[in-house]
C-alpha cells in the first residue's frame, strides 16, 4: 500500500505503511551503494518475484523514496536510486541494526550464563524438549559413524560451542585477563564485554576502537592455528561430499584446509574489512591493515591517524566484516559466504542420504543452524540429524526422534571419537 492511500494520523502506523513489509527496507539497503538496475536488484535480493519487486519499486517511487530513470539506449534499461528523503530513511537501518545487535548480545549472555534455570526460562521452547532414554555413549558413536559412512552428503553446522570446547571462550574471565590485561583492569570481565564496548566506531573512539580490534583479530584470526576439534571435523568431512555452515568468523574452518567454496559464513568473516556503511559491495584483506596498526603500537608511538583503516572509495571507516560490528549490512555477504552454492547443495541433497552434523549451536542464533537443520531433516525422509551440544542437546520435536541422534558430551571429545578408530577418550568411557 502506498503512503498516499492511507488516512492514518498515527506516526508509527504511517511509517510502517511507508516502509513496512518484507522488501522495502531491503531495497533501501541495496540502493545505499548507488543506482541499481532492476535485474541487479532482483539478483541481490534473492527470493523475490518480478511482480513483487515491481510493485514495491512503484510504491516507493510514488512515495518519493526512490528515483526511476529510463535510459533510451539501443538496449533500453532502467535504473533506481534513493532520493534525498530515501537517504534520510536509511538512518533507520543503522538504528535497527544496532538494536538487533544489542538483542543478540543479551541473548548470548543469557545462553552462556552458568545459571541454567535462567537460560531455560528465557528459552521457553527448550523446556519442552522430548525426554527419551539415550543409548550409551559408545553405541551412539558407532551409530553416528555408520550413518556418516553411508551418507551421500554431510552438511555440518558449527556454532560457538565448538570453540568453547576447544578452550576459545569469549566469556571466560581468566582468558580475558591473560590475553587483554589492560582492558581487564579497566573493568571488562570477559572478551565479549570488550566486543560490545567497541562494537561501533566514531571519531571520538577511533584510536581505542582499533587498539582493541587489532589485538583481537591478530589473536583470534591470525595467531591461533586450527584447533584439534576443527581438524577432527576436517577428517570427518574430507572424503565426503560436504558443505559447512558456521556462525563463527575466526577462520578456524579455513585453517583446516577445507575448501572455501564449501563454507557458508552468513555472519561475515574476520579475514576481511568493509566500509562501515557500506558504500559498495567490496571487502579488503584485513591482515595488512592489522599489521600496520600493530607496528604502530609495538613502536611505542601509538596508533597514527593515517594507520586507521579507511574505505578507498568513500573515505569512511573500514570495520571488520562481521555482524557484531554494527554495520548496516555485510558487504558481499552472499559472495563471501557462498550462500547460493549452499542452497544449490541443499537442493541436490533432497531425497538423498544426508547427515546434518550440528556442533555447538544453541538458541542464540538458532535461525542460522539449529532450526534450519531441524527443518531440513523433516523435509527429507532419508536425512538424519546428529546434534552435538554440551549445553543444549535436546531434540524438541517428536517427529525427529526417529531421525536424530543427540550428544550432550563435550563437543571436542565427541568429534575426536567420530573422526578416528580405536578406543574412546578415557573421559568419555564414563559417559552414561
Amino acid at each position: 500500500m502506498s503512503y498516499h492511500e492511507t488516512t492514518s494520523t498515527d506516526p508509527l502506523t504511517g511509517m510502517i505503511q511507508l516502509i513496512g513489509g518484507r522488501w522495502k527496507l531491503m531495497i533501501m539497503r541495496e540502493l545505499t551503494a548507488g543506482p541499481r538496475r532492476f535485474g541487479d536488484l532482483r539478483r541481490s535480493l534473492g527470493d523475490i518475484s518480478q511482480k513483487v519487486l515491481t510493485d514495491a519499486l512503484r510504491t516507493m517511487e510514488e512515495d518519493g523514496l526512490i528515483h526511476r530513470v529510463v535510459y533510451p539506449e539501443v538496449t533500453l534499461h532502467v535504473e533506481y536510486s534513493l532520493t534525498a528523503l530515501g537517504y534520510e530513511m536509511t538512518a533507520l537501518l543503522r538504528t535497527m541494526t544496532s538494536c538487533y545487535a544489542n538483542y543478540i548480545t543479551t541473548v548470548e549472555n543469557i545462553e552462556r550464563s552458568p545459571r541454567q534455570a535462567e537460560a531455560a526460562a528465557f528459552y521457553k521452547t527448550s523446556s519442552a524438549a522430548v525426554t527419551v532414554d539415550l543409548p550409551d555413549y559408545k553405541t551412539r558413536i558407532q551409530t553416528a559413524k555408520a550413518l556418516m559412512a553411508e551418507a551421500d552428503y554431510i552438511i555440518a553446522g558449527t556454532g560457538s560451542g565448538i570453540n568453547v570446547a576447544s578452550n576459545i571462550n569469549l566469556f571466560d574471565k581468566k582468558t580475558a585477563k591473560r590475553l587483554f590485561p589492560a582492558y581487564y583492569e579497566q573493568g571488562f570481565n570477559c572478551i565479549d564485554d570488550m566486543i560490545n564496548a567497541f562494537s561501533q566506531i566514531s571519531p571520538e573512539n577511533e584510536l581505542a576502537y582499533w587498539d582493541f580490534w587489532s589485538e583481537y583479530l591478530w589473536e583470534f584470526r591470525y595467531r591461533h592455528p586450527a584447533s584439534q576439534a576443527h581438524l577432527d571435523l576436517f577428517h570427518i568431512l574430507k572424503d565426503k561430499s560436504h558443505f559447512v555452515v558456521s556462525s563463527n568468523a575466526d577462520g578456524q574452518l579455513e585453517k583446516t584446509g577445507l575448501d572455501l567454496k564449501h563454507i557458508y559464513l552468513p555472519l561475515g568473516s574476520y579475514s576481511y574489512l568493509q566500509c562501515a556503511f557500506p558504500c559498495e559491495e567490496k571487502v579488503y584483506d584485513a591482515q595488512p591493515y592489522i599489521e600496520k596498526i600493530l607496528a604502530d603500537t609495538d613502536s611505542g608511538i601509538g596508533i597514527r591517524p593515517e594507520s586507521i583503516p579507511r574505505c578507498p572509495s568513500c573515505g569512511d571507516y573500514l570495520v571488520p566484516n562481521h555482524y557484531r560490528c554494527r554495520n548496516v549490512s555485510l558487504a558481499s555477504a552472499d559472495r563471501l559466504a557462498h550462500r547460493k552454492d549452499f542452497l544449490n547443495f541443499l537442493n541436490h541433497s533432497l531425497g538423498k542420504r544426508v547427515v546434518f552434523l550440528e556442533i555447538g549451536s544453541g538458541f542464540r542464533l538458532q535461525n542460522i543452524i539449529r532450526r534450519p537443520f531441524e527443518d531440513f531433516t523433516r523435509k527429507n525422509e532419508r536425512a538424519c540429524l546428529i546434534r552435538i551440544n554440551s549445553k543444549f542437546p535436546q531434540i524438541t520435536d517428536e517427529r525427529l526422534l526417529e531421525h536424530a541422534l543427540s550428544f550432550g558430551e563435550n563437543e571436542a571429545e565427541v568429534l575426536h571419537d567420530l573422526a578416528y578408530e580405536g578406543p574412546l577418550n578415557p573421559t568419555d568411557n564414563a559417559h552414561p
